[in-house]
């Protein structure tokens, strides 16, 4: 499969050609949320929330990458 590069700045994806770039983020997001609420759901309330705190402060610190997902 040909691969095309979608980079700008000092970030550098290498995006599958046909996987729409939202859907790659609403994934990413369903894998970590679901890992927290399975935390969450085993009585780890504690890693649940450290881990939801950082996928939110990640995604607050890449917004550029955000903003390019949904674009694209």
């Amino acid at each position: 499969m040909d691969r095309v590069d979608a980079s700008f700045g000092y970030w550098a994806w290498e995006v599958p050609p046909g996987r729409p770039a939202p859907l790659r983020l609403l994934l990413g997001l369903a894998v970590f949320l679901g890992g927290a609420a399975a935390l969450h759901a085993g009585g780890a309330d504690g890693p649940a929330l450290v881990l939801t705190g950082v996928l939110v402060a990640y995604h607050a610190a890449a917004l550029d990458h955000v903003a390019w997902l949904l674009r694209h």
